[in-house]
């Protein structure tokens, strides 16, 4: 019988676990090792949970599908139309066999696989200290519960699956889809199981999961859910914490590593060996970088975003480059991109840590910033009626931007006395523009019931109880043998 696809690979722990994308991941092993003789000393720990990590770093999880199905399918960006595996999520004319679909669902469940097998070898090993089995124990729960929030996200409910599959037991390929509801609680006891990670690393640990991440996640879970209160004391925790800053430059909190903005980000190495998923770097960059500058050119941000941003804001010119405008030393010409698009400028990165023209770039990709913190706090209160809350959130994330070096003076000015519907729109746009292209546009105006209303307004073809999910792939269905329900209209 054939087998769901995140069933692959269990068979040896080394097909699973490939070098990953910074020095705490360089501990993958090469050979090829069954499970009964893998999971025996500390070095084979911290190599089973480096495999973990590396999913994150690959073309159908964040490098190319995350921006895909969260920045393509909005106004905020496009693809030329040409590129029509990308277009069809651009113009909603999206079937069940596409590439990018069928590449990122066993993508996600490879991780979780992975993950499993990690969580059910691990606690039955002698040779480790227990301190570190713990936090690795922990390190892998909160990455099984992103790759569940990613999949709960994109997909609606989904097969839930939190322990190895036996094999030689076919029935258990044959898994239904868990509720929306179970997945997410699912989601929130890997993320409050993370809350015991350590608050922050040094050396060649830095980047891996802490206990601000699992926070930050848990308070995002909450928010998805509208579980405001919780969502709201949650995010302060992060904020309480001390660990974290809003750095002065927007540019530096965005283009720069492991600042003290971050909570949780993508690890890469540029210049690595091998073409793009076999390497340790960024592709994320060279799908964005304009032609004319070497790149692929196949995201682009819109005159939509571009005309979100109030008069002087200075994340605009962070964001977008326009044509005449230079980035390492070229000048952006016209007719190098479609009419009315802009290169996606926070994508790109700072030239001076490489340019991963060959798809190899050296650029952390940002998951979660303090400033997101900052505006879940803002919506969580403002949904509860704590207009007073919302706004004194509102008003750190917009104060940052006003004082850059880069900021008009009298810009972004403070947003004080607004009625509720007017606050929430506020806190909307500032989301908008605030977190640009970094993979979170379409799921928020899914989850805040307006995105039949924005992109029909694009002029896309986006239909009410049908776009709001993207089609489980009808090669995942014809494998489960009609156990997989494909999600409606579809």
């Amino acid at each position: 019988m054939k087998k769901l696809y995140f069933a692959l690979s269990i068979l040896t722990m080394s097909a699973l676990l490939v070098l990953s994308c910074t020095n705490f991941l360089d501990q993958a092993p090469k050979s090829v090792l069954s499970t009964e003789n893998f999971f025996l000393s500390e070095s084979d720990a911290i190599a089973a949970v480096s495999a973990v990590y590396d999913k994150l770093n690959k073309r159908h999880l964040v490098n190319a599908t995350a921006w895909i199905y969260a920045d393509i399918t909005t106004p905020d960006t496009s693809t030329p139309s040409a590129e029509l595996d990308i277009a069809v999520f651009d113009n909603f004319n999206l079937g069940t066999s596409n590439p990018y679909l069928n590449g990122n669902w066993p993508e996600l469940y490879e991780g979780i696989t992975r993950a499993n097998y990690v969580i059910s070898n691990l606690p039955g090993m002698a040779d480790i200290d227990n301190v570190l089995k713990d936090r690795l124990l922990n390190e892998v729960k909160f990455l099984r519960g992103w790759y569940y929030f990613f999949l709960v996200q994109a997909y609606g409910g989904v097969p839930l699956i939190t322990e190895p599959i036996n094999i030689s037991d076919e029935t258990q390929y044959l898994v239904p889809r868990s509720t929306k509801e179970e997945v997410y609680a699912q989601i929130e006891a890997d993320f409050t199981a993370a809350e015991a990670l350590p608050a922050t690393y040094t050396g060649s640990n830095v980047g891996r999961v802490t206990s601000g991440a699992a926070k930050a996640f848990l308070a995002k879970a909450y928010l998805f859910q509208e579980k405001w209160e919780l969502a709201s004391s949650k995010a302060q925790e992060v904020v309480a914490s001390g660990v974290y800053q809003l750095l002065p430059s927007f540019r530096d909190a965005t283009w720069n590593k492991n600042t003290l903005e971050s909570i949780f980000e993508m690890q890469s190495i540029g210049g690595t060996p091998g073409w793009e998923d076999d390497n340790e770097g960024n592709s994320i960059g060279i799908w964005a970088r304009p032609t004319c500058f070497g790149g692929w050119g196949l995201h682009n941000g819109t005159q939509d975003l571009y005309d979100a941003f109030e008069d002087g804001d200075p994340r605009k010119s962070y964001t977008l480059l326009d044509v005449g405008e230079e980035y390492d030393g070229q000048v952006l010409p016209s007719g190098c991109l479609p009419d009315n698009t802009y290169a996606l400028l926070k994508l790109l990165g700072d030239p001076a840590g490489g340019t991963g023209g060959d798809a190899n770039g050296s650029q952390n990709f940002i998951f979660m910033r303090l400033s997101e913190v900052y505006l879940m706090i803002a919506e969580a209160n403002v949904m509860i009626d704590n207009l007073s809350a919302a706004e004194n959130a509102l008003e750190v994330v917009r104060n940052r931007a006003r004082n850059d070096v880069n900021a008009d003076a009298g810009a972004l000015p403070t947003l004080s006395g607004l009625s509720k519907s007017a606050l929430i729109d506020a806190i909307r746009n500032e989301r908008r523009v605030e977190l640009a292209s970094e993979m979170k546009r379409f799921y928020d105006l899914v989850r805040w019931g307006i995105a039949g209303e924005v992109i029909r307004a694009d002029g896309k073809n986006f239909i009410d109880g049908k776009h709001e999910l993207f089609p489980i792939p009808q090669s995942q269905i014809d494998i489960s043998q009609g156990t997989l329900i494909q999600n409606p209209g579809y």
